[in-house]
């Protein structure tokens, strides 16, 4: 029986490695690419994108329109991608001299049901006119919820997700995002495994929707 070699492995990151997998890596020939979310410390080659400037962009497009207060809402799942985005959050409202407002639920919660508690806490506090979630899911039931509580988005609050998935597009009203490009991360990491390339950090971009006036 022949036995498989392996030149090259890919792990999505950041959470993939354990503690001790830096270490293992090293002494392993192969090449590591780790994809999705950018590191500038990676074990070998990282191909992705900057949760962190990902949330600052969107952050500062709605804190731009100055109408009240920008909030940030997540479900806490544990991953440094929820992380990053929140410390572009809360430098873009830095940057203005706002104070940060953030809100947050459980992981045990469901997605949809974690962003109609989310917009339940939102709209308990009259400073609030803007909110960015860290996921499109969540921000996607926080639609949902306005809807029940007869909240008018965009005119009584405004709503921004992260991801650009599907389902956003397709709500009533729909939803603004930040799009990732999840193809170009895929297709660069597979070519690092044949030419030799390194890093690569991609852009992401605003997506304008009838949710936000970004």
């Amino acid at each position: 029986m022949n036995k498989l070699s392996t030149d090259a492995m890919s792990f999505k990151t950041p959470g993939a490695l354990l503690a001790k997998g830096p270490f293992l890596i090293a002494r392993n020939p192969s090449r590591f690419v780790e994809a999705w979310a950018f590191t500038d410390n990676p074990v070998d080659i990282s191909i992705g994108v900057s949760n962190f400037d990902a949330a600052h962009m969107a952050a500062e497009a709605l804190l731009a329109k100055q109408s009240g207060a920008v909030a940030f809402a997540a479900r806490r799942l544990g991953y440094a991608i929820e992380r990053h985005r929140e410390d572009g959050y809360r430098t873009a409202v830095s940057d203005v001299a706002q104070d940060p407002i953030v809100y947050t639920v459980e992981a045990v919660r469901p997605a949809f049901a974690a962003g109609a508690e989310l917009m339940r806490q939102v709209m308990g506090d009259d400073r609030v006119k803007s909110v960015l979630f860290a996921g499109d899911v969540i921000a996607v039931g926080a639609l949902f919820e306005a809807q029940r509580m007869g909240v008018s988005v965009p005119q009584d609050l405004e709503i921004c997700g992260i991801g650009n998935y599907e389902i956003g597009a397709h709500c009533v009203p729909s939803l603004s995002t930040v799009s990732i490009p999840s193809f170009e991360v895929g297709k660069r990491t597979v070519e690092a495994f044949f030419d030799e390339t390194g890093s690569s950090k991609l852009s992401s971009k605003l997506i304008f929707r009838e949710s936000a006036s970004l």
